[in-house]
């Protein structure tokens, strides 16, 4: 992981020996978050707070640090993150939670929370994050969808990295998430 979990680490040194290095870029918001958030972020969020924690902040932590960009590897959740008792300005978008209702596969999302149960899903355009909320019930769930990852895998195209990584396969049973990554990531690097 990068930030506070990175630290002490002599990431050039490391990198000399590695033939890559993994990035964790997913769970920057959970259980031990005052806020909600998007868990898997792209980019920082105009109604983030100052310096949390991104893919794009990430990677270039470890690249300013002297990985060479095709030795990473952008980490991908095909998971979301489950908050309950969210108070309800920004659509709970970084708003202080009272439960956190953790780990979601990307199977149950598709099949419980895409458009159910009161979950409507909302973009964040500056951040390139989906979360789903529910006005009702007060609960959010950040996770990264199709758009999400596309996003990602042109991110990494762009900046010329190694690739992607993900956690984990039995979340995408009928692999409809690997099926975007693998489509999008044969495309042509974007202008």
């Amino acid at each position: 992981a990068d930030g506070e979990a990175a630290r002490g680490l002599e990431i050039a040194r490391i990198s000399e020996v590695l033939d890559w290095i993994n990035l964790m870029t997913y769970d920057f918001y959970g259980s031990l978050t005052p806020t909600t958030g998007h868990h898997a972020s792209l980019y920082r969020s105009h109604t983030a707070a100052p310096g949390s924690r991104t893919t794009e902040q990430a990677v270039d932590e470890f690249l300013q640090a002297g990985t060479p960009p095709r030795k990473l590897n952008v980490g991908l959740a095909f998971y979301g993150r489950a908050f309950g008792k969210v108070t309800d300005a920004q659509q709970g978008l970084h708003q202080p939670f009272a439960s956190e209702g953790g780990f979601v596969t990307w199977q149950e999302i598709a099949r419980d929370h895409l458009d159910k149960g009161g979950f409507v899903r909302l973009w964040d355009e500056q951040a390139q994050a989906a979360w789903r909320w529910n006005e009702k019930d007060r609960s959010l769930i950040s996770y990264e969808d199709p758009q999400a990852l596309r996003a990602k895998a042109d991110f990494v195209r762009e900046r010329g990295l190694g690739g992607v990584m993900y956690w984990e396969q039995r979340t995408d049973p009928d692999e409809q998430l690997l099926d975007v990554v693998h489509e999008a990531l044969a495309e042509p690097a974007p202008l």
